[in-house]
């Protein structure tokens, strides 16, 4: 027997009437700013969660395409203070890239048991260790250039820098900028360790 997985989107309702007053909650616009902080800064370990964040996310995307080659993951160097993880999966529009990494909550995965990801959350995880990092997606022959940052209301802004024309292949390509190269290393040595080669 095929048992389902697949996370629920929504909580049990309760039925019935205590007699009160009922009111909807709501979350307030004018507090979206200190809401998405909370939601961004989740992580106790922001560099073990961006490598775990931006990896799994990688091969959730080669999974998804039935892509079978290696995601690509470049450590920072001394001479390249940058995390970048590559997959060549679907790829991704400049709207897509917008939509994945503008909006709380919406995520790409919840729909089957094949992925890891599901809140939607992760792919904003860079900004809990940096106020910006850049997305490199080709899709259809057309490679966008996005800035994703922290703006001065704490809020979070996406904008698309550039956008033309590539013979590239589909890709997502996340780089983040990085202060020490030691540190992610060990922690990326520790995490990879797992996986397989």
């Amino acid at each position: 027997e095929d048992f389902a997985v697949i996370p629920q989107t929504s909580a049990p309702t309760l039925s019935g009437s205590l007699g009160g007053t009922k009111t909807q909650a709501t979350i307030d616009v004018a507090n979206m700013p200190h809401i998405l902080g909370i939601l961004t800064d989740l992580y106790s370990d922001p560099e073990m969660a961006i490598i775990r964040e931006y990896s799994t996310n990688a091969m959730d995307a080669h999974v998804m395409s039935g892509q079978t080659a290696p995601i690509e993951v470049l450590l920072p160097t001394p001479l390249r203070s940058t995390f970048e993880v590559t997959d060549y999966g679907l790829g991704l529009t400049a709207n897509e890239v917008s939509e994945v990494y503008g909006s709380y909550g919406a995520s790409t995965k919840r729909g089957t048991n094949d992925a890891t990801g599901m809140l939607g959350l992760g792919s904003k995880s860079a900004l809990t260790y940096t106020n910006m990092f850049t997305i490199r997606a080709v899709k259809g022959g057309v490679m966008c250039e996005v800035a994703i940052y922290r703006d001065d209301s704490n809020g979070v802004t996406i904008e698309v820098v550039d956008t033309k024309a590539t013979n590239l292949p589909n890709q997502v390509r996340v780089i983040i900028p990085t202060s020490s190269s030691a540190e992610f290393s060990e922690k990326a040595a520790r995490f990879y360790s797992v996986w397989p080669k």
